[in-house]
């Protein structure tokens, strides 16, 4: 889901590779999301926090810098949250972030 939420930021003009954010951790409702690694790499630029596949990073462009409604858009015109319709056995149409 990360790299949606990347090419979503960028589609509406809202990526700028060399603006630096703080990786590591953020709080998402009554959730902390990390990164991967559990601890960041301190203040990179979300061009690095693409590199290091930053959840924190996707995070921060994804409902930060787009929204959630934006951001719900984006992932329901891709298709998230919809059967495919291939009558896949025991498929399930998966969470929407609204």
């Amino acid at each position: 889901m990360k790299i949606f939420s990347f090419a979503s930021a960028i589609e509406e003009g809202k990526y700028q590779g060399d603006e630096l954010y703080q990786s590591g951790t953020i709080g998402v409702a009554n959730y902390t999301i990390k990164d991967w690694n559990r601890i960041g790499w301190g203040r990179i630029t979300y061009d690095t926090g693409f590199t290091y596949s930053s959840n924190v990073a996707a995070v921060n462009l994804g409902l930060k810098r787009l929204g959630k409604k934006k951001l719900s858009s984006y992932y329901e015109k891709l298709g998230f949250g919809n059967l495919t319709g291939i009558e896949l056995s025991g498929e399930l149409k998966g969470l929407s972030i609204t």
